[in-house]
């Protein structure tokens, strides 16, 4: 029996999308943008889930995102609504 051949992912694909879901989520969470803005076509894409209430481990691997791109003032900007957010 032969398998059914699947379109190979490009791994540039994956990433682009990584970075879009995580500047998504970004703009997202410090309301730099509403979910109507961040959807392009048909398709949106986020690093979390946004129908679910949003996790210290989804802040954390958020945070540590921009932390390894070294885009700290995203880092700081997340950290303070993380913050506001569990004290809450």
């Amino acid at each position: 029996m032969k398998r059914k051949r699947y379109r190979d992912i490009n791994e540039i694909d994956v990433i682009k999308n990584l970075d879009l879901a995580m500047n998504n989520s970004y703009k997202l969470l410090t309301n730099k943008n509403s979910f109507d803005d961040l959807v392009i076509g048909d398709q949106v894409f986020f690093a979390h889930d946004i129908d679910l209430d949003l996790s210290e481990v989804d802040f954390d691997f958020i945070i540590e995102y921009f932390s390894d791109d070294d885009d700290f003032e995203k880092c700081i900007e997340l950290k303070k609504i993380k913050d506001k957010y569990n004290n809450n």
